[in-house]
């Protein structure tokens, strides 16, 4: 059963991990214009942040217990411990190249405008 709900919370937190990278400043261009989204994307966000560290720090207790009752950690109980927590990291870095690259297309590329 760990085994299953360590899988099904790693896609999970990859697919939503996956909605972080993406800036939503202009969601129009796909043809989908939500103000519901675009106004609370921060919020959005920091509640996926939130969600990987809670699952992190859930699967880390739970690895800890394993490491002690057993004397070594399963795969799939690591790898739920840690891959959320990274996907985020990852992404909210490409996040943020991705409005920087944004903003160095809308201002030109003069280092004084910018």
């Amino acid at each position: 059963m760990k085994k299953f709900f360590g899988n099904l919370l790693i896609l999970l937190s990859v697919l939503m991990v996956s909605l972080v990278a993406v800036p939503w400043n202009d969601i129009s261009q796909w043809a989908v214009a939500i103000p519901l989204l675009t106004d609370n994307e921060m919020y959005i966000k920091g509640g996926i942040g939130a969600f990987t560290i809670i699952v992190g720090i859930i699967f880390l207790i739970v690895s800890n217990s394993e490491y002690r009752n057993n004397g070594y950690v399963n795969r799939i109980t690591a790898r739920t411990a840690f891959i959320p927590i990274y996907a985020f990291t990852i992404a909210i870095l490409l996040y943020g190249a991705a409005i920087n690259y944004y903003i160095y297309l809308v201002t030109g590329s003069h280092t004084t405008e910018l």
